[in-house]
């Protein structure tokens, strides 16, 4: 079963003829022309979709740019806090521990310090934790922080 289709184009040639044969295998298109020349490249349209205009959504702004600027406004934002918490800590710690020790993280009043060795570890946990603890908290308020630090834990590195 064959079928034609006639449509119009903007060559030299007037009309173009698609004719389509089904076998019983694959289906099959040819394009005749109906005079001798191929069609000019800007005449056959492009298989690309064209960018539809945003109506709706053209002044669109993402939710996590939204809510990163309110907790920023508000205060409610982690980024300054663990800055003055890790300043603090290089600056209440001696400068032989502060060597061996690194502050990592600072959450929900918890610091986290990376240790270098066991034996440090083991001095900041059983007898020094409590000191650091309260020099720490001092610093802070001394500098006009907010923050409180409420627990530290010491980890092997």
């Amino acid at each position: 079963m064959a079928s034609r289709l006639r449509t119009p184009t903007r060559s030299s040639c007037r009309w173009k003829t698609a004719t389509a044969r089904r076998s019983s295998r694959s289906a099959t298109a040819s394009t005749t022309w109906s005079c001798r020349s191929a069609p000019p490249a800007d005449s056959v349209p492009s298989m690309t979709a064209k960018p539809r205009p945003h109506r709706h959504n053209a002044h669109a702004v993402r939710a996590s740019d939204v809510l990163s600027r309110l907790m920023q406004k508000k205060g409610w934002s982690r980024g300054g806090e663990y800055r003055e918490v890790f300043a603090a800590w290089s600056e209440v710690v001696p400068r032989s521990i502060d060597q061996r020790t690194r502050a990592v993280s600072f959450r929900n009043g918890r610091l986290i310090v990376v240790v270098e060795s066991a034996p440090l570890m083991q001095e900041l946990q059983c007898f020094r934790q409590d000191e650091f603890l309260s020099l720490l908290n001092t610093r802070l308020v001394a500098r006009g922080q907010q923050v409180t630090v409420r627990q530290l834990e010491f980890k092997r590195s």
